[in-house]
């Protein structure tokens, strides 16, 4: 009886679990994994029954057979190199390398030391393709001409919370993906003879970064079309081959296959053939997924085997080096003709000249409420320092000419760097969307790191109206700035326990050095943001409003709120205060929206959900989902909408000057 081969894995991150499933069914032991966060390599260990190591150079140490490379491809070439030379098989996660030259170095080590090298091309595994590909090679279809390749990648990476390893590669993030049509393409036409590319930026990644990517590459009997984009809607991912009697169709997106031939009475019959064959496919993915027989990542489930079974009978890897080499090339070529494809976090310089105030360190300066107070620091003469997150959209500042710097506000040396030689601080810096963890660390962390920077002599702090106890008040009340604060902001969700944190944070440091100033803007709009996307939602020709229409605004245009914080800055007598900051007008929602729409759309209706009728959905609907262990709304959540309350601003009129630029009905229909 052979004896069990010993593996080990290192980067224990989401791809290594699957890695690890699909290893048990290869009677192969994984003794040991090894990552640079050692918790994650002791958590990861545990799941598999292995040792944890903090090192590649510890993990190679235990005599292995195998190693699994899943770490980012940063390190890839340099892991593989290592474990190539202590006489260990690798099978490493795509890209292989970086580079075309360290690829083919890794293969003259390993046939050196007699050892495999493969890389994870999965979709070639994957089941559909192989019965795509396996028509295709019986030469039913005749010769193939042409293969046409689509990968498009989730718009949400360039949303993440932090910024993903992939914006550091070569290629930025689609280098991650450049291999999927890449190594498709190739394995029907060959090594190409030509490589041409063509780039777009569409807007869809910050800083006009290529998120469109077109290959064509020329083999010696038929040509490839290769298509990576991240700008496109819905997600496609698919591989057509064109042959001379006919196609065939891999749809990894509905895992279906679809065939079409030229025949008799072609034109009336091919709709039903299509059909045909699409319900076929439907009904063998579901039978398929129950009876597990189809998993996730089951071309990565086909390769270990196959992998393996090379190990064990002296067999080439599954995936040939011709094959492995002619992508690298082609994936260098795509970094050299792909246009602008890595993210720059280096800090811009400023470019105002015309500055003579001091100077001003905007946080979140990027943002809806940011930019517009950039926008008017810059009219009013100040210099400028914009701190922004690196995936910011910074065109608007960068034509502005401010000073921006990149950073992540919850980095306590990121903020200090960013405030140092700053006059004034004005905070505006918050999340709105994301994890939870991420909401109230932004918010509060990032107040606690501004209270850190001692250097300025004044801070504005961008806070909420939604921060206040609306439960507390009755309709027709007035709130004040002494209005109570929210007392169960978890009742209402992470932005209002984040919010009122972060007030928390900001009204211990009233009187403090440097002393603060608290803005309390109500609803912001402007800029793009109108009443009726603020109010509701568009459904046939009607708009559902989760509001009481008899709800006096409380708004306030995102100009004011910049010459609110102008006001601030310039006048002594602010700091250690607070202010709403809201429109004093008295305008109800139904009046305001009836205007709108009669002006936008005559023929659309506002609809108002009657406060019952939306808390028993929510209470049903948020006792579900926490009954299937997810986040659920609360009914407390409804209370700021549809309590029918006024907003005082006298302290704001008084002591800032501070006052609307216009009527709030002439600024709605603006």
């Amino acid at each position: 009886m052979s004896r069990r081969l010993r593996v080990g894995i290192v980067g224990c991150g989401f791809v290594a679990e699957h890695h690890v499933k699909f290893l048990s069914r290869t009677g192969a032991q994984v003794v040991g994994v090894a990552d640079v966060n050692v918790d994650a390599a002791k958590r990861f260990a545990e799941k598999c029954g292995a040792r944890a190591y903090g090192s590649l150079d510890e993990l190679l140490k235990t005599k292995l057979d195998v190693l699994h490379i899943t770490t980012p491809p940063f390190y890839h070439y340099e892991q593989a190199k290592r474990a190539i030379e202590a006489g260990v098989n690798v099978l490493i996660e795509k890209p292989m390398t970086l580079t075309h030259a360290e690829a083919a170095d890794l293969y003259r080590r390993a046939a050196k030391k007699g050892v495999l090298i493969c890389p994870d091309f999965i979709l070639l595994f994957h089941p559909r393709t192989r019965e795509a590909f396996q028509i295709v090679q019986s030469g039913a279809l005749g010769r193939v001409v042409r293969v046409e390749c689509q990968y498009s990648l989730e718009q949400e990476l360039a949303r993440k919370e932090n910024v993903h390893w992939s914006f550091g590669l070569p290629g930025g993030p689609m280098h991650d993906v450049f291999a999927h049509p890449l190594y498709l393409s190739l394995y029907l036409i060959g090594k190409p003879l030509d490589v041409h590319v063509t780039h777009k930026a569409t807007g869809s990644l910050p800083q006009g970064l290529t998120d469109h990517i077109e290959i064509t590459m020329e083999g010696s009997s038929a040509t490839a079309h290769a298509v990576l984009s991240m700008a496109t809607r819905p997600p496609t991912r698919f591989v057509r081959v064109q042959c001379e009697r006919g196609s065939v169709t891999v749809d990894y997106m509905t895992m279906t296959v679809l065939v079409e031939k030229e025949g008799r009475l072609y034109r009336l019959r091919a709709n039903l053939n299509k059909a045909r064959q699409l319900t076929g496919s439907t009904f063998r993915n579901i039978y398929e997924h129950l009876t597990k027989r189809l998993v996730p990542y089951h071309g990565l489930h086909v390769l270990i085997e196959e992998f393996y079974a090379a190990l064990a009978s002296n067999g080439p890897a599954p995936v040939s080096q011709e094959l492995a080499l002619a992508v690298s090339e082609v994936e260098e070529q795509i970094v050299k003709q792909g246009g602008r494809l890595r993210l720059d976090t280096t800090a811009r310089p400023s470019k105002q000249k015309d500055a003579k105030r001091g100077t001003v360190l905007v946080t979140g300066a990027a943002g809806y409420l940011g930019s517009a107070i950039v926008e008017r620091l810059v009219k009013d003469g100040y210099r400028v320092r914009a701190f922004v997150r690196p995936l910011s959209r910074i065109d608007a500042l960068e034509r502005l000419g401010v000073e921006i710097r990149f950073g992540d506000i919850r980095n306590l040396a990121d903020v200090k760097d960013a405030a140092k030689g700053a006059d004034a601080i004005v905070h505006g810096a918050a999340a709105l969307r994301g994890s939870r963890d991420f909401i109230i660390s932004t918010s509060v962390r990032g107040t606690q790191n501004v209270a850190a920077c001692t250097g300025a002599k004044r801070v504005i702090h961008i806070g909420s109206m939604g921060i206040y106890d609306y439960a507390s008040l009755k309709n027709g009340d007035v709130m004040t700035e002494e209005t109570p604060l929210e007392s169960q902001p978890h009742q209402r969700g992470a932005a209002t326990v984040a919010k009122k944190q972060a007030e928390e944070v900001a009204l211990s440091h009233l009187s403090g050095k440097p002393p603060w100033t608290i803005l309390r803007p109500g609803l912001v709009f402007g800029r793009g943001r109108t009443l009726e996307k603020l109010s509701g939602r568009r459904m046939n020709g009607l708009l559902l409003c989760l509001i009481d229409g008899k709800k006096p605004l409380a708004m306030v245009h995102a100009d004011d709120v910049a010459d609110a914080v102008i006001r601030a800055l310039q006048n002594a007598s602010s700091a250690g205060k607070v202010f709403n900051i809201v429109h004093p007008d008295s305008v109800i929602l139904e009046d305001a929206l009836r205007l709108r729409l009669s002006e936008l759309n005559p023929k659309m209706r506002a609809v108002y959900v009657p406060h019952w009728f939306a808390s028993t959905l929510i209470l049903g609907g948020g006792t579900l989902l926490r009954a299937m262990k997810k986040n659920g709304p609360r009914t407390r959540q409804l209370t700021p909408t549809y309590r029918r309350v006024k907003v005082d601003t006298t302290a704001a009129t008084r002591t800032l000057g501070w006052k609307p630029s216009k009527r709030l009905m002439d600024q709605l229909r603006d």
